[in-house]
């Protein structure tokens, strides 16, 4: 067999100002030369289109910028976090090992029995 034509298409998902999906394809022809190789050819033209794409829709190519959020995790926080959110005197004294053996511990959960020890009243 002697392939004299190549062809490559693509579609591309587009989003409008509404949130809408809609696709558009782009599609582009060729002839092969002599003893050009069709894998090559194939691949340059969906460089073609890429390119075409990307000058079309130079909005659309743009990356959403990545907003990273600095999340400290100090495991000492979080347990005097998770001490002080304690809503139930029953899940509260789940900690009160833990307390005895740190003095911030211990101070959390002295501050939060006095707060669910009051509420009860």
């Amino acid at each position: 067999m002697q392939l004299t034509k190549i062809s490559r298409s693509k579609s591309f998902e587009m989003v409008n100002g509404f949130g809408l999906k809609s696709w558009e394809k782009f599609a582009i022809e060729g002839e092969l030369a002599d003893k050009e190789d069709p894998l090559n050819a194939y691949v340059e033209l969906g460089k073609v289109i890429d390119e075409a794409f990307k000058e079309a829709h130079p909005k659309a190519i743009e990356q959403p910028k990545e907003i990273q959020v600095k999340k400290e995790t100090n495991p000492t926080n979080n347990m005097i976090t998770a001490i002080t959110t304690c809503t139930e005197v029953a899940t509260l004294k789940t900690f009160e090992k833990l307390a005895k053996n740190n003095q911030k511990f211990q101070e959390a959960y002295n501050a939060t029995m006095a707060l669910l020890t009051n509420k009860e009243d």
